[in-house]
């Protein structure tokens, strides 16, 4: 590894650190102190990587409804790939619900309005609109 490759490696680890400073709601004259500090730079540098920090988060946070929407998507995905017991009346509840939830983000299903969002309606489990289905055993689970 060049040293060049080594520098960058280190400033991104070091404004991932004051990303978590600030997520973790410390105050900048902190941040810039235990910069200064943990690395033996001046303030002006420190400020630096204050700026990169922010400017950081800025960026993330711009991501377009339609990647946020992806990303979800793609977590919800994983889970129920990764869901085990889906034969089972417990994991067909929860494959469905993962599939119920990316439906409602892809806007195929409307997202009722007792419902805060995607996935969970708020535990009301008195749903009296939703329909029941039997597996091969006999079991009936509610869908």
């Amino acid at each position: 590894m060049t040293a060049e490759r080594a520098k960058k490696i280190e400033v991104e680890k070091r404004v991932r650190a004051v990303q978590e400073w600030i997520l973790q709601g410390q105050f900048t004259k902190d941040i810039i102190a235990q910069i200064c500090q943990l690395w033996g730079i001046g303030e002006r540098a420190a400020y630096k990587y204050l700026k990169k920090a922010l400017k950081d988060i800025q960026n993330e946070n711009a991501k377009t409804l339609e990647e946020k929407k992806a990303y979800h998507v793609q977590l919800r995905l994983k889970l129920f790939r990764d869901l085990e017991h889906k034969n089972k009346p417990s994991g067909s509840r929860a494959a469905l619900r993962i599939a119920d939830s990316i439906a409602r983000i892809d806007g195929v299903f409307p997202i009722r309005e007792n419902q805060s969002g995607f996935g969970f309606d708020g535990g009301d489990d008195d749903d009296t609109d939703g329909a029941t289905m039997r597996l091969e055993d006999g079991t009936e689970i509610e869908i």
